[in-house]
C-alpha cells in the first residue's frame, strides 16, 4: 500500500510536465551568434525565425518528460525497495528527476536544431 502516494505523486508530476508541450506554449525564440562576414547576403531576422520554427514544432518535449519520469520513478522505486526506504517516495522523487533530465536533453537538442539550420543556410554559428 505504500506504492498509492507514489502512484498519485507521480502522475502529478507527469501531468505536469505535459503542460509543457511547445504546442500549447508561445514559442521561445533562441539567437546564435553568427560571423556577419561569412554569410553577407543572408537575412538573419527570417532565417532565425524559420530555424526556430523549423526546431520547436519538430521535437518533443512530453514524451521525453514522460518518458524519464518514468525511468525516475521504476529506478527510484527499484533503489527504495532495495536500501529500505519507501519505495512510493523514492518513485516520486525519481520521477521528478527523471521528467526534468528529459526536458532538459530536449532543451539541448533544439538549440542543436537551430545550429545545424542556421549552418545548412550558409552561416558560421559562433555560439
Amino acid at each position: 500500500m505504500k506504492l498509492i502516494p507514489g502512484a498519485i505523486a507521480v502522475s502529478i508530476a507527469i501531468s505536469g510536465c505535459a503542460a509543457l508541450d511547445p504546442a500549447q506554449q508561445p514559442v521561445n525564440y533562441q539567437h546564435v551568434v553568427v560571423d556577419p562576414t561569412v554569410c553577407q547576403k543572408c537575412d538573419y531576422a527570417t532565417d532565425i525565425y524559420q530555424c526556430n520554427n523549423i526546431a520547436h514544432h519538430n521535437t518533443n518535449y512530453t514524451g521525453n518528460a514522460v518518458g524519464g519520469a518514468a525511468v525516475g520513478a521504476a529506478t527510484g522505486a527499484i533503489f527504495g525497495a532495495i536500501l529500505g526506504i519507501d519505495p512510493g517516495l523514492m518513485a516520486a522523487a525519481g520521477a521528478a528527476g527523471g521528467g526534468i533530465g528529459g526536458l532538459g536533453n530536449e532543451a539541448m537538442t533544439v538549440r542543436q536544431m537551430i545550429v545545424r539550420c542556421m549552418q545548412g543556410r550558409g552561416y558560421s554559428v559562433l555560439r
